[in-house]
């Protein structure tokens, strides 16, 4: 079923290659570079998303959702210093990323 951009709810095909488990509320997939994050599922395989599309779904399109990939950038110019300086202690880090819709 292809769906305009714009909108929150989908249909993923449940009898094609299985997707185990099956999304559930909080998992995160993205299509294109463009992420998304599944905020309810009902039976039959229809999910409620957020943010709405950003482009035009095809049907058929595969949802890449182990691990999602999207086009971003540091949110900030000084996250990629940080990161830098607390991996060569060995430090945990947290990296904060902004979408990048310029493509």
């Amino acid at each position: 079923l292809a769906r305009p951009a714009g909108v929150t709810s989908l249909v993923v095909d449940l009898a094609g290659p299985p997707v185990i488990p099956r999304l559930r509320t909080g998992d995160m997939f993205s299509v294109e570079g463009f992420l998304y994050r599944v905020i309810s599922t009902s039976p039959g395989g229809a999910v409620n998303i957020e943010p709405p599309l950003r482009r035009p779904l095809a049907a058929g399109v595969a949802l890449q959702t182990d691990p999602p990939h999207f086009y971003g950038r540091f949110a900030t110019d000084d996250e990629g210093r940080r990161v830098r300086e607390y991996l060569k202690w060995g430090e945990q880090v947290t990296v904060n990323f902004v979408e990048a819709f310029d493509r």
